[in-house]
């Protein structure tokens, strides 16, 4: 996977360091909305009386970008007890599960990818509401702001593929309100390179799309082992 020039060989192809790279930033900047930044925020949410999100139906457009991540979040009422708050996802995540499993179908069939989808179970959705290690970063954070109760991915056999398969996002209305391809070129210690976009969809749910590499997916069982310990 990796030489002193490059590290993407997907079915016989290679693709070097930069052009993965370039490849990477062109997905990211598909949306009209997005800045060319490493990790950009596209979304804006508006509010009623009460603080509580309004969905994209009843919201009224502001066409202001927001840079302030505690304002992305789900459109579930954020004074309901941890257990209400999963229960309310769970309903917005039934609601894309066809959504989400008409476009990877379509995209499978017109790339030749793998793809699946994945909801996060509840007591995970609770942890990661309220892990220290996340409200270090981000003392706001909690269960409204969590962006993968419901994921899903798509395996590249060629990086080549990212641009279009993303650029097919908008046509289903699915808003990216993160991008972050940074991992590609700079990897964190445990050397996982991957696209991963976070999305708005139609009815306001915040949900995970990430698109690794053939064989770093296939690498990620044993590394993931590992990771745990």
């Amino acid at each position: 996977l990796q030489s002193s020039d490059g590290f993407v060989t997907s079915a016989g192809r290679y693709v070097g360091r930069t052009e993965a790279f370039d490849l990477a930033e062109k997905a990211k900047q598909i949306d009209e909305t997005a800045k060319p930044v490493g990790r950009q925020l596209m979304a804006h949410q508006v509010f009623d009386e009460n603080g509580r999100p309004l969905r994209p139906e009843t919201a009224p457009t502001t066409g202001v970008p927001v840079t302030d991540e505690s304002t992305i979040v789900n459109p579930i009422d954020r004074n309901a007890s941890p257990e209400e708050k999963v229960r309310q996802l769970h309903a917005l995540t039934e609601e894309n599960k066809p959504l989400v499993a008409d476009f990877i179908k379509q995209i499978d069939e017109e790339f030749g990818t793998t793809s699946k989808s994945n909801e996060k179970l509840p007591e995970n959705i609770i942890s990661k509401g309220s892990r220290p290690s996340i409200l270090a970063r981000k003392p706001w954070h909690a269960i409204e702001h969590v962006r993968d109760s419901f994921r899903f991915k798509t395996v590249l056999d060629d990086i080549r593929q990212l641009p279009d398969i993303i650029g097919r996002l908008k046509d289903r209305g699915f808003e990216v309100v993160k991008a972050d391809t940074d991992k590609v070129q700079h990897p964190l210690e445990w050397g996982w390179r991957i696209s991963s976009f976070d999305l708005r969809m139609p009815n306001g749910q915040l949900v995970e799309y990430y698109l690794p590499i053939r064989e770093l997916e296939e690498a990620k069982a044993k590394g993931h082992k590992i990771f745990e310990k």
